[in-house]
């Protein structure tokens, strides 16, 4: 409600009897001054006073003192029970007012007591006279009719408006001034002995009602009752307004799962999201410098620090953190180097966006506004980011692990991303970045200015944190040392830990299986300095025969290079797996023990909390650092037995690729890999490696293969390899050797190569379509090579450079589709006004996606802006409704070229130019509208052609 200043440094409400609650102490004292000076009676030292609690247990406790107060009055022995049923209401409401906690602060002026007191002040007053207790029965409902309302409010669970609790604290100081006046009363008519005998019950109610002092103070208590009546009401309009848009809110989660597929934003929640919540010893964090980051407008913060430092415990504690402050918006996410979905700077940006949708309605509303058919791509996901950094208020951005995103994806992205939260106005937005990673070279030149950046590598608090935590795990049941020796460990430990968790949880391992203090003492000694030196110490511990070594290697491998984490009951079938053999696997019970016994050191196992709240284990490895160390050319070249576990990216797909195609054979007895090889095999199968892997292909993917039949009809979903023949999936896959050895098999002839060509595949398009689809440029040349034809059509009517064209990395895809020689002896310009279905040429494809390049590729091919489609669209409406700016201006600068006329159907992209100048004024469309104002003209011909 509006306030307007008072003398005193008062905020009179402006209903009237409400006061600032600050100067509630003060009311308290004046109200019992005034009942001090009306009836002669000092309420909390009078004699009764000390029968009432402070803090009643109940209403019934306080109305049985005043029964036991009354007992000595024969007329309330009489009419007592009807005297006490009358004041239950007020007591209530008193008791209520005491639980609610209105008091907090007056410890000094306990005011529900001063009214209880005041009640039996009352009581005593009336000495026994009858009439005067029908005054006080007269009396108290009417207050209680005031009251009936209150405990509504003090009952519920929701906290009284600061305006509304107010009014019930003067609420209560009204009923004291009642009381005093009451009292005042009774006192007066028993002084007068004759007066008290003689006069009749009407008579006491006539002259109570009638009295001035009491008439007034009860029509204020009725006031202030109105009062509380219209605050409770704006009050509960509030509630309501607040409950509606929460309802709403979430009323739009079906809205949420359309932005999910749309946006495709990986799970926000980590790995191990309870593993990276422990320890309880990051507090020290939380000091001045992160409250400067929390507090200074477009902070950014970096925290870097060496491989296993806890980086990501940190984090996640600050995470928790900031989640405790509501009115902030809080996005956050993990780069994993065990999660290909999470490796790459379009996921980042996904997730963030996602995230801040469910942050306000205006955000899921601006949402709903971009979205589109197709996924947004990275610069598309930037500008959203930007938008709802200006509409989300406060937000919180905090990434972990920046590092575990691979070297050429953060070329790539990580720059642009901080560009773009940068150059938005500062007016315009209120964001705080926080990052954490270990000190890359990229990532330090990218970071190294920004305003707060804090190295774990040598900040003292952390490495307590750190004796802190060696100490933790010394005073566990596992470690059974004496004290000296316990002390002997955490010396060393701390001494030589650089302020690495992970490395004094490594040695930690080792030293447990030492039974003897002789062992402890020499594993001291010879504790590795890094990482790596540890890496290299358990695998040299590891069993040394050929056939475990290749095991453990081939789970590296395969966790290495697998698309998502692989789970418990894969990665066993892996380790157990023998290519030679068809005999089922031995029955294992217990999965998880038998990995980390198996590849003992550099596993772990780890928990995913999915979005149903279920969980899912999967395997990894311990750290980024052991993956990096397996793959690395050290390891490769090392002069130990450990350089047997090496590998590199290409022979870990080679490795898991052959897995894959053994577990989807039809008498394959890796029942456990049959999922993860359905979903990923396309993936791991390259024209670089198809040679490592022929004889599998050639078995899997070849003409009347029924473990390949049996595959793509489990994948008949249109949206990946449904429908297709192997001959398609091969040419999709871009694998030319085993395509041109599918061409030359003895048994084909001119027939048989033509039918592998032509025949239709998903969605009904030639080999040639899957090819050109996918970018392959060399496969495109190779099927052409064979009689492969430009103008074929698939299911909609479009043509193989029809669907190159609509993607603007195909550019070169598009300029061999133009230039090749055909088959059927079409020229350039024919291919490029091919129509389909729905009468749109590539041209019209190409600007509906803004491909620029297309654009003027198909141009220089002799494309035609006036071509229009079935709604009588050109090219130029196809840009104007994306919105492509550079896209439209190229087309209408083309058509300025040559012989200048209207544009077909004119009016319509006026219109529409005119609403893009209305919806942006500071987009150039304008200049466009007025540059090409010549060709927007009505024809003037009463043609119909706009």
């Amino acid at each position: 409600m509006p306030t307007r200043p008072t003398t005193g440094g008062q905020t009179q409400n402006s209903i009237e009897g409400t006061t600032n609650p600050r100067n509630l102490g003060d009311l308290w004292n004046v109200a019992l001054q005034h009942h001090e000076e009306e009836t002669g009676t000092k309420l909390l030292e009078s004699t009764i006073a000390k029968d009432f609690p402070l803090h009643p247990a109940a209403s019934e406790e306080v109305l049985a003192i005043f029964a036991a107060q009354g007992q000595s009055f024969e007329a309330f022995r009489a009419r007592g029970r009807k005297v006490l049923q009358v004041l239950k209401p007020t007591v209530h409401f008193i008791c209520l007012f005491i639980d609610t906690g209105a008091e907090a602060g007056l410890a000094t002026v306990p005011g529900g007591k001063a009214i209880f007191v005041a009640i039996g002040v009352l009581l005593q007053a009336t000495k026994g006279v009858s009439g005067l207790y029908d005054v006080i029965e007269h009396l108290f409902r009417k207050i209680a009719s005031y009251l009936n309302r209150v405990p509504i409010y003090l009952n519920s669970s929701t906290q009284p408006a600061p305006v509304l609790m107010t009014i019930l604290v003067n609420t209560c100081i009204q009923v004291l001034e009642v009381l005093a006046m009451t009292t005042k009363y009774c006192d007066l008519s028993t002084k007068s002995v004759w007066g008290a005998v003689s006069r009749r019950t009407k008579d006491y109610l006539r002259e109570f009602i009638g009295g001035s002092e009491v008439k007034t103070a009860l029509e204020k208590l009725e006031h202030l009752t109105n009062a509380e009546l219209l605050a409770a009401v704006a009050q509960t309009n509030t509630i309501a307004r607040d409950v509606q848009l929460k309802i709403h809110f979430v009323a739009n989660e079906a809205v949420l799962r359309g932005l999910r597929e749309w946006i495709q934003p990986p799970n926000a929640q980590p790995l191990n999201w309870e593993k990276k919540r422990h320890l309880d010893s990051c507090r020290w964090f939380f000091d001045g410098k992160f409250e400067s980051w929390k507090t200074q407008q477009n902070g950014v913060y970096w925290i870097y620090g060496n491989a296993g430092a806890g980086k990501s415990v940190l984090c996640s504690s600050i995470i928790e953190t900031l989640k405790a402050d509501p009115a902030l918006s809080l996005v956050y996410f993990y780069f994993d180097f065990g999660d290909t979905t999470k490796q790459d700077c379009r996921a980042l940006a996904a997730s963030l966006v996602f995230q801040l949708a469910t942050c306000s309605e205006a955000c899921q509303s601006y949402l709903r506004q971009q979205q589109t058919a197709t996924s947004p791509t990275y610069d598309e996901l930037l500008v959203m980011l930007s938008s709802l950094v200006k509409l989300a208020g406060h937000v919180y951005i905090i990434i972990d692990a920046l590092d575990e995103c691979p070297e050429q994806e953060r070329d790539k992205g990580s720059s642009r991303f901080l560009k773009h939260l940068c150059e938005l106005d500062v007016g315009e937005k209120d964001f705080h970045l926080l990052v954490t990673s270990r000190p890359e070279a990229d990532i330090w030149v990218l970071l190294s200015s920004v305003t707060h950046i804090l190295s774990l590598n040598d900040d003292q608090q952390h490495l307590e944190d750190v004796s802190a935590y060696i100490t933790s795990r010394l005073d566990r049941n596992e470690y059974r040392w004496s004290p000296d020796v316990k002390e002997r460990v955490y010396g060393v430990l701390n001494e030589r830990s650089n302020g690495m968790f992970l490395w004094v949880d490594l040695q930690l391992l080792r030293l447990k299986g030492c039974i003897s203090i002789a062992d402890v003492e020499c594993a001291l000694n010879e504790l590795p300095s890094d990482l790596q030196t540890t890496y290299t110490r358990i695998l040299e511990r590891s069993d040394p025969s050929k056939a475990s070594v290749e095991r453990r290697r081939r789970v590296f491998q395969c966790i290495a290079a697998a698309r998502r984490p692989l789970r418990l009951a894969e990665v066993v079938a892996i380790y157990c797996m023998d290519y030679e053999s068809r005999t089922p696997l031995v029955p294992i019970e217990d999965f998880e023990n038998f990995i980390l016994e198996s590849c003992p050191g550099l596993l772990s196992i780890a928990v995913e909390i999915r979005r149903n709240r279920t969980q899912r284990k999967s395997v990894q490895f311990i750290h980024f650092s052991a993956k990096e160390y397996l793959m690395s050319a050290e390891l490769e070249n090392a002069p130990t037995l450990a350089h047997h576990y090496g590998f590199d990216d290409y022979s870990a797909n080679v490795t898991l690729a052959k897995i894959c195609l053994s577990a989807l054979d039809l008498d394959t007895t890796l029942p456990n890999l049959t999922a993860y090889a359905s979903r990923y095999w396309t993936e791991h199968v390259t024209s670089r490696n198809e040679d490592d892997l022929s004889d599998r292909l050639e078995t899997f993917l070849r003409t009347g293969s029924p473990s390949f039949a049996r595959w793509v009809s489990s994948h008949n979903d249109g949206h990946t390899h449904g429908g297709d023949t192997a001959f398609h999936c091969a040419a999709r896959l871009n694998l030319c050797h085993h395509v041109e050895k599918m061409l030359a098999l003895p048994w084909s002839n001119s027939s048989s190569t033509e039918s592998l060509i032509m025949t239709p595949g998903m969605h009904a398009g030639s080999a040639l379509h899957g090819a050109a689809v996918s970018g392959h440029v060399e496969m495109c040349r190779l099927l052409l090579g064979h009689g492969a034809l430009i103008d074929a059509t698939d299911e909609e009517g479009d043509t193989p450079l029809h669907d190159a064209a609509a993607r603007g990395h195909l550019v070169d895809v598009v300029h061999i589709l133009l230039e090749y020689p055909a088959v059927d002896s079409s020229d350039a310009t024919a291919r490029c006004r091919a129509r389909n279905m729905r009468r749109k040429t590539p041209l019209h494809r190409a600007a509906f996606h803004g491909e620029t390049d297309v654009c003027r590729l198909l141009l220089s091919h002799g494309a035609v802006v006036e071509d229009v489609d079935e709604r009588g669209d050109t090219a130029v409406q196809m840009a104007l409704e994306g919105e492509y700016l550079d896209v439209a201006r190229m087309l209408f600068e083309h058509r300025a070229k040559g012989t200048l006329q209207v544009l077909p159907f004119a009016r319509k992209a006026r219109e529409t130019l005119r609403g893009l100048v209305k919806e942006d004024a500071d987009e150039p469309w304008q200049v466009i509208l007025e540059e090409f104002a010549s060709q927007l003209e009505d024809p003037g011909d009463g043609s119909t052609s706009d």
